[in-house]
């Protein structure tokens, strides 16, 4: 996941479906921890391909909203 909106969104949604971290005992923070990351920009010739465009979106559920009934 390329914006960190998505990668935190990402953890969030996943914190929500499994709050007790029965499914992944590390819990998912991991998703969307930057440090220590080293980062480069990628070089000619190893483009995405097709080149990646952001939809603005999130395309995911969004957990803040709060479920109705």
């Amino acid at each position: 996941m390329i914006e960190p909106k998505r990668r935190g969104a990402r953890r969030d949604l996943y914190n929500h479906l499994d709050p007790d971290s029965r499914l992944q005992k590390i819990g998912y923070d991991y998703l969307a921890d930057e440090s220590g990351a080293v980062l480069e920009a990628i070089p000619a010739g190893r483009d995405y391909f097709p080149a990646h465009t952001d939809d603005g979106g999130l395309w995911m559920a969004d957990v803040s909203a709060g479920r109705r009934g």
